[in-house]
């Protein structure tokens, strides 16, 4: 059996006007067709537009009307109509970032030899792309880190009479703070940023020059070799990073795993005022309530500790969390250390990241000693003892 019909990538219309032809996400249609109220049919590469028109050959026009129904009735994607490598010999699918699927792979029509011989091939990975995707990464963990720090937002959850009822109290603080899923996505946050820390140590001072690439213009011909004038030089050798005065230290990574780093403390500072706003509502209590939060289980094999002994055993696990965090805070700290001092004293840029490695560990290692506060009083804690 054939595969299906390879079409245009711009309907008959717009191609036989050799004008642009543009989509709408989510239609079918073209926006220059729609406002026409005309067909839009998209024919195969080097059909005849009037043939397709004047009854000549409705065989060849059955695959673009099937394309079109079937996005339209939502039954497949564009992608599995469309050939897009056919389309001057380029493969979309390439240029943005797709999901797999295996299912398509499994049948996609086999290419001809001369498509197959038009389509790039896909450069294999290089080195440097794992700069972006550490990037990436830490991008969306620094906001899914902002945004449970925002949903800890508890400064005026207590400020209520005493004379009130201690339900009041229950329902300001249950209202301002969901905490049902904080702590999953406290350790689940944490645990990716323990993952990302040693790759983005090892890009942050690897901002090797760019390669020049080999040249095979023979003689000496080559326009790469022209002299440029002396203001011109110094330019391109600093921004290519092969200037005496170019960056060694990668600024904005190392300024975006800090900033991770940093709202993950301040979402520990939340939790602890969680902590305290709790307590203050258990001691408000005539029959020291504590307040009910829908807390996740905690199982240890077959054994479920009680509630109680369920949020310290949470604690303990967070507590080696931030102290598996600190190993690797340490290890940027030698990184730092080791390069100190090679890069020359005007180097502004390796004193700024010393200086912020120096803050971020003092923080680090006084949320660790709240932690283990809040662990001692949880343990011994007894609202009827006071």
């Amino acid at each position: 059996m054939s595969g299906p019909i390879r079409t245009r990538l711009a309907c008959d219309r717009c191609h036989s006007q050799k004008l642009r032809c543009p989509k709408q996400a989510g239609s079918a249609l073209c926006t220059r067709c729609l406002k026409a109220g005309a067909s839009c049919v998209y024919s195969p590469p080097g059909t005849n537009n009037a043939s397709l028109f004047n009854g000549g050959n409705f065989t060849e026009m059955r695959g673009s009307i099937m394309m079109i129904d079937a996005i339209s009735l939502n039954r497949g994607s564009s992608a599995d109509f469309f050939d897009w490598a056919a389309y001057d010999a380029m493969d979309f699918n390439t240029l943005l970032p797709q999901p797999p699927d295996p299912e398509g792979q499994q049948h996609r029509p086999s290419q001809d030899a001369s498509t197959n011989l038009a389509t790039p091939s896909v450069p294999p990975e290089r080195p440097e792309d794992t700069r972006p995707v550490c990037t990436r990464k830490l991008t969306d963990l620094l906001l899914g880190t902002d945004k449970l720090w925002a949903r800890l937002l508890l400064s005026s959850a207590l400020h209520i009479p005493r004379s009130d009822p201690h339900e009041v109290y229950l329902k300001a603080l249950t209202e301002k703070a969901t905490t049902k899923h904080i702590l999953e996505d406290l350790f689940s946050l944490a645990q990716q940023l323990i993952d990302l820390y040693s790759p983005a140590t090892d890009l942050i001072f690897s901002r090797d020059p760019d390669p020049l690439a080999a040249c095979d213009v023979p003689g000496g011909c080559c326009t790469h070799e022209l002299d440029l004038p002396p203001a011109l030089r110094e330019l391109e050798g600093q921004a290519s990073g092969r200037g005496t005065r170019a960056a060694k230290v990668d600024a904005a990574l190392a300024n975006l795993v800090v900033s991770c780093h940093v709202r993950l403390l301040d979402v520990l500072d939340r939790v602890f005022l969680l902590v305290a706003a709790c307590t203050r509502v258990t001691l408000a209590s005539p029959e020291r309530r504590e307040p009910d939060f829908d807390v996740a289980e905690i199982r240890v094999g077959s054994f479920v500790p009680q509630r109680n002994a369920a949020v310290l055993l949470q604690f303990v696990l967070l507590k080696h969390l931030m102290v598996c965090l600190s190993v690797k805070l340490g290890s940027l700290g030698g990184a730092i250390a080791s390069r100190t001092g090679h890069f020359g004293e005007e180097d502004l840029e390796m004193r700024i990241l010393t200086l912020q490695h120096k803050s971020l560990t003092e923080r680090h290692a006084r949320q660790i000693e709240h932690i283990g506060t809040i662990e001692e009083f949880l343990s011994d804690f007894d609202p009827n003892k006071i």
